[in-house]
């Protein structure tokens, strides 16, 4: 075999491998509006978790969901764990009401992001219907807002920052 030829059929590998590995990739904003989606709808199926989990959490907690059951209705936990969620997490925030956090899987992305979280709080603007966040200088950090206190916010790395 020529070197011409070998050349060839290294470029002809190299294309096919690129354009295999591009269909099944997705973009970052694609996977956003893939979740954002998601959440639209089972949005009342968030509320009506984060309403039980309102009545009866006071404080910090970070539990599976499995864990739950003192928290939430059977039929709410289930139906969040078919939707893909894991870990509900909730804290006090500065302004005294409570955040209620949902972990989702990989399901929502989670596999491509470092973290992704279907936030509930009523002290974050970030939470305003519409509002499109994203951490000034940071691509890697955004959040868009749905109204009543929810957001989804998208970190592509795991750094605390």
């Amino acid at each position: 075999m020529t070197g011409a030829l070998r050349k060839i059929i290294w470029i002809a590998v190299a294309v096919t491998a690129f354009l295999l590995g591009q269909k099944g990739c997705k973009s970052e904003s694609s996977m956003n509006e893939e979740q954002y989606q998601k959440f639209e709808e089972n949005r009342v199926l968030f509320s009506e978790a984060a309403d039980s989990v309102r009545k009866n959490v006071a404080g910090q907690i970070d539990l599976k969901l499995q864990d739950c059951t003192g928290l939430m209705p059977a039929r709410i936990i289930k139906r969040l764990e078919s939707t893909g969620i894991e870990t509900v997490q909730t804290v006090i925030e500065k302004c005294g009401e409570l955040k209620i956090t949902f972990i989702p899987s990989e399901e929502w992305h989670n596999n491509r992001f470092g973290v992704v979280e279907i936030n509930q709080s009523l002290c974050d603007n970030r939470s305003t219907k519409g509002m499109r966040w994203n951490l000034d200088g940071f691509r890697h950090k955004h959040s868009l807002g749905f109204g009543n206190g929810w957001f989804i916010y998208t970190d592509s790395d795991k750094d605390p920052f």
